[in-house]
């Protein structure tokens, strides 16, 4: 788990370690801001190099296509940059990562650790040069433009071509189906947004084969109103487990300049259409989500980016993404093709993010920008089980939460006399386990708890990190995850922990039907009503 190996170091080997790291970040790279979604939320002063908006259309981004010449002049040279930064060793950069962040590896996922941690020792710096080269080439190949020495001339870019690369000016949802589950899911998640009041234009991307033999539930879907299905060009990963790698080219292809994502099987519990006015979304034009786990200080992200471990930093769920193309000069727009181009190489860049959802956050490390990211970390929602491992909650769906407490003025049904908090409502509910786990539910018996931290404000603050509170996957059930504190009673692979011990410490288990002031109560009901189902 947690290398030692860097301890055995010399001490010239580690101050040449620093040393060399150092002058990467902070002289090669002009930013004097740490990496990372912190940067969003650092005093405009000490973020302001990093950011560095399009000037002339910082106030109508959300309308103005990005110039050739500012995407040129500004972003091009970052990656430039990038490309010929040098990469540290594993052992010098572990040196450096463990002591910025010496714990995350016990938030980090541990299946993953155990998968992959030992082959990240075995990269070499110019394996990973190389696999950096290749993504920036890809994504600068999208816009007409190869890696070079030298300046690029504005009018190598320009006219009808270059405007459309950023979408048409609308807003829009976007999605990934194709086989038969997921397409039913979708028409479910699709009939819930109806219901809730949101008339967004919709577009959903697929693998031609499966959306040719959809037939009748295609017609389904599209009667739902401005629904467009388009096919991915990006060929299937024969055996793969998921198609993780169709998610970048959707979004990035997407006809929309403004796009909210979302997984076929994430409902939302309140029209979403609101979030492209938000406060965190204006901010940059890209907000992420946080997933239940962090990087560990061995990933070897830190050394393909040259940025440094940040110890508040969550890592990504984009079961939902929200993006402007046109933000930041077009900065967006090519994150988004980096996050392509990591992802169909998927056999190597998922081995560091464990599927598509991390590559859209290491895009903005390559580019060395910030993001906006969901104040709160998410809440575990499912039902009591027998005990397994001591634990006695199984968690089959990922609830996230909105960008600001201000959203409760809109929410509706709440129970008389409900004081509304300061934390933002329930927003969206992601059933990514359910098809896994889903012999076991049926109506009634679905949703019963949420079990949530008690103080989930995802914070740069060290003294309000949530570093105690840990996820684990359970193989019961089909496949159920667990929130739990690390300083109450319970200890993962402790063999005399008492049942229940994991359900107590700054943990709340609340019933589903009371929480926040009963505004989710009759969600149960409507997702089966309109023909929500568990497995798959």
């Amino acid at each position: 788990m947690k290398s030692n190996a860097h301890r055995t170091l010399l001490p010239w080997l580690l101050a040449l370690s620093v040393g060399s790291f150092l002058t990467f970040n902070y002289i090669l790279t002009p930013s004097t801001a740490i990496y990372g979604y912190p940067l969003s939320r650092l005093s405009p002063a000490a973020s302001d190099a990093a950011t560095s908006p399009q000037p002339s259309a910082k106030a109508d981004w959300a309308t103005t296509a990005p110039t050739p010449k500012y995407f040129l002049s500004h972003l091009v040279p970052r990656l430039q940059k990038l490309d010929k930064a040098p990469i540290l060793s594993h052992e010098d950069s572990l040196a450096v990562e463990e002591e910025r962040c010496p714990h995350t590896y016990l938030q980090s996922n541990q299946d993953q650790l155990r998968g992959d941690g030992e082959l990240w020792k075995t990269f070499t710096s110019e394996q990973l040069k190389q696999a950096r080269r290749e993504v920036i080439i890809d994504a600068l190949g999208s816009f007409g433009l190869e890696l070079r020495e030298g300046t690029m001339e504005p009018s190598s870019l320009g006219g009808e071509e270059w405007s459309s690369r950023f979408g048409d000016g609308r807003k829009g949802l976007v999605f990934c189906a194709g086989n038969t589950d997921t397409s039913r899911r979708l028409l479910t998640s699709l009939k819930i947004i109806r219901r809730h009041g949101c008339d967004l234009p919709v577009e959903v991307f697929g693998f031609p084969s499966e959306l040719a033999s959809l037939g009748k539930l295609r017609g389904e879907i599209e009667s739902l109103g401005e629904v467009t299905f388009r096919e991915v060009e990006t060929p299937p990963v024969q055996g793969a487990w998921k198609q993780f790698q169709i998610k970048g080219e959707a979004i990035a292809r997407s006809s929309f300049s403004e796009v909210l994502y979302l997984d076929s099987d994430n409902v939302v519990a309140r029209d979403p259409t609101f979030l492209f006015s938000s406060p965190t979304y204006k901010e940059h034009g890209i907000v992420l989500w946080p997933d239940f786990n962090k990087d560990a200080a061995a990933n070897p992200i830190f050394r393909l980016t040259g940025s440094l471990c940040d110890p508040t930093e969550f890592q990504a769920e984009t079961g939902q993404l929200l993006v402007s193309k046109f933000a930041r000069g077009g900065a967006n727009m090519l994150a988004l093709e980096l996050a392509r181009a990591m992802q169909t190489k998927s056999e190597f860049w998922f081995k560091f993010s464990g599927g598509d959802k991390d590559t859209f956050r290491y895009a903005y490390r390559f580019l060395d920008l910030p993001y906006s990211a969901a104040p709160h970390y998410l809440a575990s929602a499912g039902a009591m089980m027998p005990a397994h491992q001591s634990h006695t909650f199984c968690g089959h769906t990922m609830l996230q939460f909105g960008l600001s407490a201000d959203e409760w003025k809109s929410v509706e049904k709440l129970e008389e006399g409900y004081k509304t908090p300061s934390h933002a409502p329930p927003l969206f509910i992601h059933m990514n386990l359910l098809k896994h786990s889903g012999y076991t539910n049926r109506r009634g018996t679905t949703l019963r708890l949420i079990k949530m931290a008690q103080d989930d404000l995802v914070s740069p603050q060290p003294e309000l990190l949530l570093e105690d509170i840990r996820q684990t996957g359970l193989d019961v059930r089909g496949i159920c995850a667990d929130l739990w504190d690390a300083k109450g009673e319970a200890g993962e692979g402790d063999d005399d922990v008492e049942e229940g011990a994991y359900d107590t410490g700054r943990v709340d288990l609340v019933p589903w039907k009371d929480a926040f002031g009963g505004m989710l109560k009759d969600f149960e009901d409507l997702y089966y009503d309109e023909g929500g189902v568990a497995g798959g």
